[in-house]
């Protein structure tokens, strides 16, 4: 759960103050750490929308939601990646997700989980081409 954390701490830092919303893309059992992380470090998070490329499936674990609706935090499932980052202030891109640069508003955090070892970067997508985990 590290690095979870370190993507909690790289969001406090470039998240100005306010009511915040996040869009998640990645597989669920790869992020479902970092988002539970999220709701907890940040209080102001109110929702969540995640898409999970690798299936398409709308469907989340019973536990998380459970845990994000504890926290007062709302989630949904997207049908699609464009859907889960529409407006968010917060993208948290993970494997194998893919996005494109006009799908953000100006002024998103995009933050990418770390490879094992590694810290999160935040990253700024490159115009014209879909964005990555490993850009």
């Amino acid at each position: 759960m590290p690095d979870a954390w370190s993507l909690v701490a790289a969001a406090r830092v470039l998240l100005p103050p306010g009511v915040l919303t996040a869009g998640v893309l990645g597989q669920v059992a790869d992020a479902a750490t970092q988002v539970r992380a999220l709701a907890r470090g940040l209080p102001s998070l109110t929702h969540v929308a995640w898409f999970d490329p690798s299936t398409g499936t709308p469907t989340l674990p019973p536990d998380l939601a459970g845990t994000l609706r504890r926290l007062g935090v709302g989630v949904c499932v997207a049908d699609s990646a464009r859907e889960a980052v529409l407006g968010a202030d917060l993208v948290v891109l993970g494997y194998p997700a893919r996005l494109h640069p006009t799908w953000l508003r100006a002024g998103v955090v995009l933050l990418t989980p770390a490879c094992p070892g590694g810290s999160p970067r935040s990253s700024a997508p490159s115009s014209g081409s879909p964005a990555t985990a490993s850009d």
